[in-house]
């Protein structure tokens, strides 16, 4: 859910008819190549434990011959499928790297296009997108209509926190 990876969407011509270039680049972060091979191994450590073992076939994918870092890496880049929620390619903020005004929902420099979807997402949710593209166009709905805001709602929200992973990962190890 939180890939390091990052593609791009190109135009290719002016004309919103020709589709643009898609460049997804799966897999091409360094982060991303541990936090697969750690999921194997992981995943391995649970299904090896005694009170899973009636429940045990054996081990189906990647296979037991498959142990080595770069044995796993191979396996992953052959046969992994993308769980991404595709998402911040136009991303929704005030600061430089942004594409959408917050309180528009128009493209900077662009008159008369908006984006409502999942691209304007300036972080990738730690959940399905569905929900929040909902949310997203409910008010964007509401700013095209000229309706007035709702007051901010400033709820706290669970963010991984990579050194705390790290620290659970190592302490379980250890016991």
């Amino acid at each position: 859910m939180n890939s390091d990876s990052r593609g791009s969407i190109t135009p290719t011509s002016p004309s919103w008819r020709t589709p643009p270039a898609i460049q997804f680049n799966y897999l091409s972060a360094e982060k991303d190549r541990r936090d697969w091979i750690d999921a194997v191994r992981v995943t391995r450590e649970i299904m090896a434990q005694s009170a899973l073992a009636r429940y045990d076939g054996g081990e189906a994918e990647p296979g037991p011959n498959v142990q080595t870092d770069d044995q796993i890496w191979d396996w992953v880049v052959t046969n992994a499928k993308s769980a991404m929620h595709y998402s911040g390619t136009c991303k929704m903020g005030t600061d430089d790297q942004a594409v959408v005004d917050p309180d528009t929902m128009q493209v900077h420099g662009i008159e008369g296009v908006r984006v409502v979807d999942a691209s304007v997402m300036p972080v990738v949710t730690n959940a399905n997108t569905y929900a929040p593209v909902m949310v997203i166009a409910e008010k964007a709905a509401d700013i095209i209509l000229g309706r007035p805001a709702l007051p901010p709602d400033h709820t706290e929200y669970f963010r991984r926190d990579q050194t705390r992973t790290a620290e659970l990962r190592v302490a379980s190890k250890d016991s």
